[in-house]
């Protein structure tokens, strides 16, 4: 299969099952963005576009501490995952106690209260957070949300963890008082807006905006069931209870409708300069035809199913996604063709005309080489 990409963009296609068994091409094209320095001006592609991720990227050691930013690869994603990767920055430069930043994607709101470094000190009737430090910026990532993960122990032999964010901090039970009285154990910097982290026992939502783990709860109970029934009936596929909800790696407060271009974001504290960021999401219409090698041409139509706003870099990601059944394997497809005229060429292909540009709707600028659109497809 060959991919001709008339774009800037990355892009890649592979092959997928889904839980049928049922083989599909699944296209992909990744797109990024410098966020833009004033409200007014357009998000323009970056001079360094971000590859097409084939691993999860962590903050340290991979699946023992935070996550930034996940694969792309995923079969299906029924809404769009928006992440962010983002610190918090005290407004003014000057040191406070605590302060709330958050962001804004469309109709999608959330916010994070950012409290000092705390920790659990020992009262009368148990434990409560100390008085918070001051602080310049906070990073914001699950390392600073509830959570946690105890070893074993002599008061607790198989170790503890914190289902739905193990990397975090805070969690403790009664097994683990004797930590609490002997240790500086850290309170959450990160809390949601209104409900204050309080006790250390209590089942508190850990609070951030970047991916969740695919071990966590609640994304893990999406996986399906692994028993012996999937063993014997049903393997190596996946199994029958399967839920494509477990390819959305954002929380699910940040999954959204595809976007389709032109929604109004914006990013409060996230910035050590600019408190209050505002920008529109770029134009997202993309063409993606497929030429088979028995001659059919199939449009796709994909969908942004990821936007990644890294605000410490200045940038965000946008992932395009489309599938096409196949019978068995990526052999079956002549051409995958991305960007403007991609209909075009993907017929020109299968009517044995090669690429020819001029054949497609395509004129050609002869100082450039470069191709110049006839009709727009988008």
């Amino acid at each position: 299969m060959d991919i001709i990409n008339d774009t800037r963009l990355q892009a890649e296609a592979t092959l997928a099952i889904d839980p049928t068994g049922q083989r599909h091409v699944v296209a992909m094209a990744k797109a990024t963005y410098a966020i833009p320095p004033t409200p007014d001006l357009p998000a323009e592609l970056a001079d360094q576009q971000t590859p097409i991720l084939t691993a999860d990227v962590f903050e340290g050691e991979p699946g023992l501490s935070n996550p930034f930013f996940e694969c792309d690869y995923a079969l299906f994603r029924p809404r769009c995952d928006i992440v962010l990767k983002a610190t918090a920055h005290a407004p003014g430069k000057r040191p406070v106690y605590e302060l709330e930043a958050g962001f804004e994607f469309g109709d999608c709101v959330k916010n994070v209260r950012i409290v000092g470094n705390r920790y659990w000190k020992q009262f009368l009737l148990g434990f409560r957070p100390s008085d918070p430090e001051r602080f310049l910026s906070m990073p914001i990532t699950y390392s600073h949300a509830f959570g946690g993960t105890w070893p074993p122990s002599d008061t607790d032999p198989t170790g503890s963890a914190y289902a739905a964010n193990p990397i975090g901090c805070g969690f403790a039970t009664e097994r683990h008082v004797y930590a609490l009285m002997d240790q500086r154990i850290p309170v959450p910097n990160l809390e949601q807006p209104g409900r204050p982290v309080l006790h250390h026992f209590k089942q508190h939502r850990p609070w951030s905006f970047g991916p969740v783990g695919r071990s966590w709860t609640p994304r893990q109970g999406y996986a399906g069931t692994y028993d012996d029934n999937w063993r014997t009936t049903t393997f190596p596929l996946l199994p029958t209870d399967f839920d494509p909800r477990f390819c959305q790696c954002a929380p699910e407060d940040q999954q959204v409708p595809y976007p389709q271009g032109g929604e109004p974001v914006r990013l409060i504290n996230l910035h050590p300069e600019r408190p209050d960021i505002r920008f529109k999401m770029p134009h997202l219409a993309l063409g993606m035809s497929l030429a088979m090698r028995n001659g059919q041409v199939h449009v796709l139509q994909p969908v942004v199913d990821c936007v990644v706003i890294d605000a410490d870099a200045g940038v965000f990601t946008v992932v395009w996604r489309a599938r096409h059944p196949v019978e068995r394997s990526l052999s079956e497809i002549e051409l995958l063709s991305i960007g403007q005229g991609s209909r075009q060429r993907a017929q020109s292909r299968a009517m044995g005309q090669g690429d020819c540009l001029t054949c497609s709707g395509f004129a050609t600028d002869e100082a450039s080489r470069k191709p110049i659109l006839k009709d727009l497809d988008l």
